[in-house]
């Protein structure tokens, strides 16, 4: 293979995964205004679950992490740290980030696409 179908096939991968992303976005959209019509109907009837084709259908509560921002998050961790009598806690913050992950050179290509 030349270097010009490797480039094209390149491109026609991009291109199809850029759609399959779309794609996916839009799909889970609808699975979640379907989630929650099928959860208002549960709600509006007071019931707890139903059945459908073979399938139970149940509506439960769940606890869910979100995400804090990193400034608060640092905030947090550093109150955490001073509490347990930690010397320093904003450097053993900074120590603990930097272990969490290691750093690698990694090349990768880039492509821009200009008018001719």
């Amino acid at each position: 293979m030349s270097i010009q179908s490797y480039i094209e096939e390149l491109k026609n991968i991009k291109a199809e995964l850029k759609f399959l992303r779309t794609k996916i976005k839009n799909l889970k959209d609808l699975e979640k205004k379907a989630e929650i019509k099928i959860s208002e109907f549960l709600k509006s009837k007071g019931q707890p679950g139903l059945k459908y084709q073979g399938s139970a259908i149940i509506l439960e509560e769940k606890e869910k992490s979100v995400p804090k921002k990193v400034k608060e998050r640092d905030h947090d961790m550093i109150e955490v740290l001073k509490n347990y009598g930690v010397s320093e806690p904003e450097k053993a913050l900074k120590d603990i980030t930097n272990a969490k992950s290691q750093k690698v050179l990694k090349e990768s290509l880039k492509i821009t696409n200009y008018k001719t």
